[in-house]
């Protein structure tokens, strides 16, 4: 059975590990927890060599086990996998000479309902594929021994569809009862732009982490001020000591590898501290959007050393920028408007859908294929929808680099969400995980609530969208606007004279008279489209010939 080996040749640094290779899968038909496939002697041997990131699908179809769900009908054939029970088995071993005070495992995207165990202990119950789950697991992991992780797919559905018997009762039942109760891709569910196929797996990396005597939890960069040459940051940084001396973090600027600024200080004892180190640069650049200027960018290092011996680091691009979202102008008319850096931004946008309903196939090339597109269409924004997923790191480290702003909606849509303590807590901790995931990224210039909940459920509010991310935003990055919905503002939520408005009409002529009079009043018109036909090309790429025949003739 294979192992993965983790190889390191100190004991003084924090260790970051990657589980991502050496693991095993299996679906089974029904629920099998009671053979004890989560214990270590369980023989795996015989199920499908895996790597991390991971989706049952893309397993399947890699293996010919499975049609390509996205051509013509071959998905309706699928649905037996979603009420399949999937379970992800790794062994893993540390060399002995590995000392560390702490152990922890991080989970950072398990696609959706599962439970973890670590050789044969339950670690964890998870149910939001957009959350980080970093769990303690230093009393249970074995030293000089072979460690197994094992990870349980629960089904979102069983055979609950079966009983649906027309369009009208899956709507209501499924789409609008069902789908909302399960932090999960919402339109993993189905979608106007994309397929019911309920994606399952580990969809992101896994991550072993060993500390000895201290980590850097979390770094936050926050301008504090741009109104003269010398711009002053503040940088907010949280260490975790596990030792009685003195731990030094240090911060510094670096602008295309020469030093700006630098700054340190000092923590005593074992605990958590959090530390804001401010520092000042001289004749500082600005970040701009492509359009207006340079997207300039700067490298920030943060160093922790305990007993004046290199702990742990972390580094970080960053850019300086003011952001401010202007609702009512100086004559008290409604107004919605952005300024960058205090300068007006005509704002020319698309909104950003995943491009792939297989998450974990979307790579960086794709991103910067994409992301080149949208500069090449001349648009400066994107809306990022709150239907599909937060996306990986490196599509806002290529929009910071681009100048390409981004309208950032938390993933809720189209539904009207519980409103129980116990969804509206997973709510706040799943806003937490991604705001301090992203805030660092210029590139983001506003967090939305949603996606068109207002305007079909809720017109004066829900308390995930009124209260809870709101709060999250206000105490986590304050230096951003929040806006609780799009659409939202005026009588009706919708209004497009007031806020910000959605325009469709489907079936309507875009010419048409509605278009061009909504179109006239809008302050700001941040989702509009109109329904077409694919090209011949992108048909023929996922329908029979014979069935386009008539088609083309």
């Amino acid at each position: 059975m294979p192992l993965i080996r983790v190889i390191v040749d100190s004991e003084k640094m924090v260790y970051r590990v990657s589980l991502n290779k050496g693991w095993k899968l299996k679906g089974f038909k029904e629920s099998v927890e009671a053979k004890k496939i989560h214990l270590p002697n369980y023989d795996d041997s015989e199920w499908m060599d895996v790597e991390i990131p991971s989706e049952v699908h893309l397993e399947l179809l890699k293996r010919g086990q499975i049609d390509d769900p996205y051509y013509y009908n071959n998905l309706d054939k699928l649905s037996w996998i979603a009420s399949w029970e999937w379970w992800y088995r790794l062994r893993f071993t540390l060399p002995s000479n590995v000392g560390f005070t702490k152990a922890f495992i991080i989970f950072h995207g398990l696609d959706t309902l599962a439970n973890a165990w670590l050789n044969g202990n339950l670690i964890g119950t998870f149910k939001n594929m957009f959350r980080e789950y970093k769990i303690d697991v230093t009393d249970l992991i074995l030293r000089d021994e072979e460690n197994v992780l094992a990870i349980k797919f629960d089904p979102i559905v069983k055979k609950h569809e079966l009983h649906i018997k027309d369009w009208h009762e899956w709507h209501e039942k499924e789409w609008l009862g069902f789908r909302p109760k399960f932090r999960k891709a919402q339109m993993s569910f189905g979608w106007d732009i994309a397929p019911k196929l309920l994606t399952i797996g580990i969809w992101k990396d896994v991550e072993l982490l060993l500390v000895k005597r201290g980590l850097i939890e979390d770094v936050y960069v926050r301008t504090k001020n741009i109104e003269k040459k010398n711009i002053k940051v503040d940088i907010f940084i949280k260490v975790i000591t596990y030792m009685d001396g003195i731990s030094q973090i240090t911060a510094t600027i670096l602008d295309k590898g020469e030093l700006v600024a630098y700054n340190k200080a000092e923590v005593k004892g074992k605990g958590t501290h959090n530390v804001t180190l401010s520092l000042e640069i001289k004749n500082g650049s600005l970040w701009w959007p492509w359009d207006l200027g340079d997207p300039h960018l700067y490298e920030l290092k943060i160093a922790l050393y305990c007993n004046n011996e290199l702990e742990d680091s972390r580094e970080l691009r960053f850019g300086i920028r003011d952001i401010r979202l202007v609702t009512r102008n100086h004559q008290g008319r409604d107004v919605f408007k952005f300024l960058i850096n205090g300068v007006p931004v005509y704002i020319r946008g698309i909104n950003w859908t995943p491009p792939d309903a297989i998450f974990t196939r979307i790579d960086k090339a794709r991103y910067a294929k994409l992301l080149e597109m949208v500069k090449d269409m001349n648009a400066n924004m994107l809306r990022v929808w709150g239907g599909g997923i937060y996306p990986h790191d490196v599509f806002y480290d290529l929009c910071d680099e681009m100048g390409i702003m981004i309208w950032q909606d938390f993933m809720f849509a189209c539904a009207n969400y519980p409103r129980t303590d116990e969804f509206l807590n997973e709510v706040r901790e799943e806003a937490i995980d991604i705001v301090r995931r992203l805030r660092n990224h210029p590139s983001i210039i506003l967090w939305c609530g949603d996606n068109e909940c207002d305007a079909m459920f809720h017109p004066k509010g829900h308390p995930l969208n009124r209260k809870i991310l709101k709060q999250v935003c206000r105490e986590y990055d304050p230096t951003r606007p929040y806006w609780p919905s799009s659409p939202c503002g005026g009588d009706r939520p919708n209004s497009p004279d007031k806020g910000d408005t959605h325009i469709w009409h489907h079936g309507t002529y875009y010419k048409a008279e509605i278009y061009q009079k909504e179109l006239a009043v809008a302050l700001f018109v941040s989702e509009i489209g109109h329904l077409s036909c694919p090209n011949i090309d992108t048909l023929r790429s996922y329908i029979d010939t014979l069935r386009l025949s008539s088609l083309e003739s």
